[in-house]
């Protein structure tokens, strides 16, 4: 009987089964969402001092992290001036997280 049933429905129980694991993945997605760090641009920083400043802590060579901000932050020229904020490619963790949230406020 469970035989027939299976045959019967075999591509019903694998569709419901990997509808299933499609939305069990899109939640996991939605809870990992990465908030990157805001920062205030001072006098005398440019995108390419930026990415010097901050190289311990992220992955990317200096022209990926400047196409980066450039790209999340819209920015149309490599042009910065002073108290602009930006998003740069550092994750907020629970170390950092009081100067982001006090930025935020600003």
């Amino acid at each position: 009987m469970i035989k027939s049933i299976c045959k019967k429905h075999i591509f019903s129980l694998l569709f419901v089964g990997v509808m299933f694991l499609a939305g069990g993945f899109v939640i996991l997605q939605l809870d990992s969402e990465v908030e990157y760090q805001t920062i205030l641009v001072k006098n005398g920083d440019s995108l390419w001092s930026l990415a010097d400043d901050y190289h311990h802590l992220h992955l990317m060579k200096t022209e990926e992290f400047v196409e980066w901000v450039e790209a999340k932050n819209h920015l149309y020229s490599e042009t910065i001036k002073p108290g602009d904020t930006l998003i740069v490619p550092i994750k907020v963790t629970k170390e950092n997280m009081q100067d982001h949230i006090a930025l935020k406020e600003e």
